[in-house]
């Protein structure tokens, strides 16, 4: 499965976001959050294998507002630029971009589930986007910064649980080999 890039709108602001569909019927699609790195290509490749095991995956940026086209390695200096901009990211931008990702995946699949998967400070944004209406299941790989109090509101996202409606797996590790 080959993705592509396309735009969704969260209000007026364009989301250069990847969508690869698996071009078959299934009951999920999938909205991955990427870790400070932006969409870049271990993001796209992961979206592709989603897709290749038949489900659909719409990748959006977490940095629409500061670097909509942030495409980072792995380098020191790429983790201290992607920090640098999800240090900018809000609680209410997290809420506003996925919720422009759950109407789009709504207007074009009604009938679908919606899976989010988030990695590091992408599952810190799948565990704010699992309070949303309309996630049926949330899978946060260690989930970045969770029980720290945000600077933009003053509460860690762990609170948010009792709001979680759907299925919430956290996926944690020791090592990354």
């Amino acid at each position: 499965m080959k993705g592509q890039w396309i735009n969704i709108y969260s209000g007026d602001l364009p989301l250069r976001s990847w969508w690869v569909d698996s071009g078959n019927e299934c009951e999920y699609i999938s909205i991955v959050l990427p870790e400070v790195f932006g969409i870049n290509n271990w993001i796209r490749s992961f979206s592709e294998k989603l897709a290749a095991q038949n489900l659909p995956v719409l990748a959006i940026p977490l940095y629409g507002r500061t670097a909509p086209n942030l495409d980072l390695g792995y380098s020191e200096e790429d983790l201290k630029l992607g920090r640098y901009h999800k240090n900018l990211t809000t609680l209410k931008n997290i809420i506003e971009d996925v919720s422009a990702a759950i109407n789009w995946v709504k207007e074009k699949y009604p009938k679908k589930k919606i899976a989010i998967i988030g990695f590091c400070f992408g599952g810190h944004a799948a565990l704010i986007a699992s309070s949303l209406k309309g996630i049926d299941n949330s899978f946060c790989f260690y989930g970045a910064g969770v029980t720290t109090p945000r600077t933009d509101t003053n509460f860690a996202p762990i609170v948010l649980l009792e709001k979680v409606s759907g299925n919430l797996n956290f996926i944690c590790g020791s090592a990354d080999d």
